[in-house]
């Protein structure tokens, strides 16, 4: 650690050579020059000790002395010893960056007897002191630690110590010298990743559990339109079944938001009111926040559209939401409006490109922040909250699904007087009417050609088997692939379509639909799959142009695309939105 003294016997000789020349000089025996030596030998072990205590404690590790590879900070301390009392430590000496390690200016007294100790955070004292203690009791010559200590502005910064024990007579501590180092970046980035991991975890166990529920979803709904399309229009249990429908369409709407909060979701863009799709959030809303929170919405319908995924719009809206709650612990308001804004770069100061936009307004009354605070809102895992009271992902997210979507944000706020966002969302024009554009067909699809269906769920087989055979087709069904390879080889008809689910035990849709194709040729197929289409392509098990249907499906939109893909439609690949765009009114909904 320190640059190395001269050693003693070149300052012996060096101090003993004008003696020793004039004892020879005067005609002296051996014993003066035997004292002589003795002497120089004495001065060149004292002057050092002298001139060091002179100079102070601090001068033992002066800067000078460190290496020029030196990292941290050195230290020095005695081990004070007392009769019936543990062992105490002082801080002798120190050199090195005390601002860049410790957070601390040179001159805030970093030598004396409480420094050390006393700057240890209070969670980590007394563990630090008996690690300490223990160490030098057992023996040990070398060993580390890892502690918090406070900067300047009360922040904690991990310190990495490495100590090293000097020994005296009969093995007796006598010094401590050690290395601090500032590893409070690593301990962040080892944060970052442990927490990057568990996100990712936590999104496939998610993921999992809203396959399930997508073919939950799928039955429920199915059979809650069939019913609907057989029933007349005044029957009196039509609006029990309209309600089991719409609890099924509010359930598919969280499996979406579910997926999407944990990053499973793959954008399905539409066109969106955004003023809708705020009223439409309201009671989530009022669920997340306080009842000491006011809430006022000011959301304008019919503004005009954004091309966005719903899905992620909402997640923006909630996460805003959540930040504003958190800033005002003790209550406040919060508001939340849209509004349709032709933006000019220039009065503008340059933030925002010229342009016709839709914006979204969140405004609470909290805390505020900083400047310093704003400049790093919107970096992942930044977080002012108490640790365990934030993942810090809420605003990156925010800003990564803006971007995303070719928009821009607007933050304003200082210490006590709120917090306003400002999102800018580009417009999107609607087709002739004002409608959303859809190339989904609607109405009943019939048809009388021979479909092989093949899906692990039962519930799920025979909804759709129902909705198939409702609609005219000739329904085989299997349980698994091995068993639809054995109807195929013993049905002595046509089979024009297999419509099966993607992942099933043994052998899964894709395999089963190649070995189909090669058996009977002009065989056309269709997947479906509680998983998204995404996550299905990133483990490669379909190809990007195979068709494909998501579940929930509803009966309407399943009839679509059958009868695209027979046929030979092009483009028959339908997201959910697309989907439920071919759902036509409650009341029309009867077989021609």
């Amino acid at each position: 650690m320190h640059a190395p003294n001269p050693k003693p016997s070149l300052l012996v000789l060096c101090s003993a050579l004008p003696l020793i020349l004039g004892a020879s000089l005067l005609g002296l025996g051996s014993h003066a020059w035997t004292a002589a030596f003795a002497v120089c030998s004495l001065a060149a072990v004292t002057v050092p000790m002298v001139r060091s205590k002179g100079r102070g404690a601090e001068a033992v590790l002066s800067p000078a002395r460190i290496p020029a590879d030196h990292d941290g900070l050195l230290w020095e301390a005695e081990v004070i010893s007392s009769p019936g009392q543990p062992a105490a430590f002082r801080i002798t000496g120190v050199a090195g960056n005390t601002e860049e390690t410790l957070g601390q200016a040179a001159e805030n007294g970093l030598v004396g007897s409480e420094y050390w100790p006393g700057h240890i955070a209070a969670e980590d004292r007394e563990r630090v002191l008996a690690a300490c203690l223990s160490a030098i009791q057992q023996g040990q010559e070398i060993f580390r630690f890892e502690y918090r200590v406070p900067n300047e502005q009360g922040q904690p910064l991990w310190i990495e110590d490495s100590v090293q024990v000097l020994r005296g007579w009969g093995g007796k501590p006598r010094k401590l010298r050690g290395r601090m180092v500032n590893v409070t970046e690593q301990k962040r980035t080892a944060e970052i990743l442990r927490q990057s991991q568990k996100m990712d975890e936590v999104g496939r166990l998610v993921g999992c559990a809203v396959h399930d529920f997508n073919n939950l979803l799928t039955v429920i709904g199915g059979h809650a339109d069939l019913v609907l399309m057989s029933m007349e229009p005044m029957d009196p249990r039509r609006s029990s079944l309209e309600e089991i429908k719409k609890a099924g369409d509010r359930a598919t709407t969280l499996a979406r938001q579910l997926l999407t909060f944990s990053r499973r979701h793959s954008p399905s863009l539409e066109l969106l009111d955004l003023g809708a799709v705020v009223g439409n959030l309201g009671k989530v809303l009022r669920r997340l926040i306080s009842e000491d929170i006011e809430l006022v919405t000011h959301a304008q319908a019919g503004l005009g559209h954004i091309l966005a995924d719903v899905g992620q719009i909402e997640q923006v809206i909630i996460n805003l939401a959540v930040n504003a709650r958190d800033a005002m612990p003790t209550g406040g308001r919060l508001v939340i409006e849209t509004a349709a804004r032709e933006i000019d770069q220039t009065a503008a100061g340059g933030l925002v490109p010229s342009g016709r936009y839709i914006t979204l307004v969140v405004t609470d009354t909290g805390c505020g922040m900083d400047a310093a605070t704003r400049r790093r809102i919107f970096e992942p895992f930044f977080t002012t909250k108490e640790p365990g009271k934030g993942t810090g992902l809420g605003l990156a997210m925010v800003q990564e699904i803006v971007r995303e979507r070719h928009g821009y944000i607007e933050v304003d706020s200082e210490l006590g007087k709120g917090t306003t966002f400002r999102i800018h969302l580009p417009r999107t024009e609607s087709a002739a009417g004002g409608s959303p554009v859809s190339a989904a067909p609607t109405g009943v699809h019939l048809g009388s050609e021979t479909i092989l269906v093949v899906e692990d769920e039962e519930n799920v087989r025979v909804m759709t088997r129902q909705l198939l055979r409702g609609c005219g087709y000739q329904v085989l069904e299997s349980a698994s692939g091995e068993e639809a390879l054995r109807l195929a080889e013993t049905h002595s008809g046509v089979i024009d379509l297999l419509l099966t689910d993607v992942v099933m035990p043994r052998m899964n849709g894709h395999d089963l639909g190649e070995m189909l194709k090669n058996r009977r040729p002009g065989l056309k197929v269709i997947y479906m799959s509680g998983y998204e289409r995404d996550a299905i392509l990133r483990h490669a098990v379909l190809d990007p142009e195979m068709p494909y249907i998501q579940k929930p499906f509803m009966p309407q939109a399943m009839a679509a695309v059958v009868r695209r893909v027979l046929d030979g439609t092009p483009d028959p690949h339908f997201s959910v939105p697309e989907l439920e765009a071919c759902l036509v009114d409650s009341s029309s909904r009867r077989p021609n």
